[in-house]
């Protein structure tokens, strides 16, 4: 068995190769693996495992990083298919994804999870898959994802906490033999810290009205048109 700074991460997202989340757990993780990146050129939250079926997907050297890194002009599933198969010059030890900018704590929101399906396609493709996600207050997220992740010197001194947990977890996790075709799916609180417990849970299964708001005067063609137009309007 290798020992732990042999193993092998490749780590994925779905808010982009320049979220400030990523980056740190990325940093974190590479203090004690050999951590591999490849992730969305944009954002692709709320894309669930949808991959690129039709069209060209470009894989693009990065520089910068503390490790080997790529972003892919795809879906977050595209970027571990793509690194499992053609990026990576070794088969990587585990799967990582995040962490996410907001939680999957239900089962809507895991199901359409970039982030949880990019976990998945390292699942699928036989390995321990873990993916991260960090709650973030609702006032705050807007903010937050425009800023890339970043929030002032206390909200990144919290980010990076619940990145030095999400190596210790992993670190825990791998040590130990994990489950066929399974993914962990870890999600920290906005106030994490280092004694913040770990506890079980299970997926809510709670009822969305919608995930659209309609947009107002926005029918084209007449007071007779049929058409009616709406923008996704949930943040997490």
């Amino acid at each position: 068995m290798k020992n732990i700074k042999q193993r092998s991460l490749l780590v994925s997202n779905d808010d982009g190769y320049d979220s400030f989340f990523l980056r740190a757990l990325v940093e974190a993780l590479s203090s004690h693996f050999k951590v591999y990146v490849v992730a969305p050129r944009d954002e692709q939250s709320w894309v669930g495992r949808a991959m690129t079926r039709r069209g060209v997907v470009e894989a693009q050297k990065l520089t910068g990083w503390p490790c080997p890194a790529w972003s892919v002009s795809g879906r977050p599933a595209d970027c571990v298919n793509i690194g499992l198969n053609h990026l990576l010059p070794e088969r990587p030890d585990a799967v990582i994804s995040g962490m996410n900018l907001g939680f999957n704590t239900t089962l809507t929101l895991t199901l359409g999870s970039g982030t949880v399906a990019a976990a998945t396609e390292g699942a699928l493709a036989g390995l321990p898959a873990i993916a991260f996600s960090l709650s973030i207050p609702h006032e705050q997220f807007q903010e937050v994802n425009l800023s890339r992740g970043h929030r002032g010197e206390e909200g990144d001194k919290i980010t990076r906490c619940a990145a030095q947990r999400a190596l210790a977890i992993t670190r825990e996790l791998l040590n130990v033999p994990q489950p066929s075709y399974s993914v962990h799916n870890i999600n920290f609180p906005a106030d994490v810290n280092e004694y913040s417990p770990v506890e079980r849970t299970e997926l809510a299964h709670n009822q969305i009205p919608s995930l659209f708001s309609p947009i107002e005067d926005a029918t084209e063609g007449g007071s007779d048109s049929e058409c009616q137009r709406f923008s996704f309007s949930f943040s997490s």
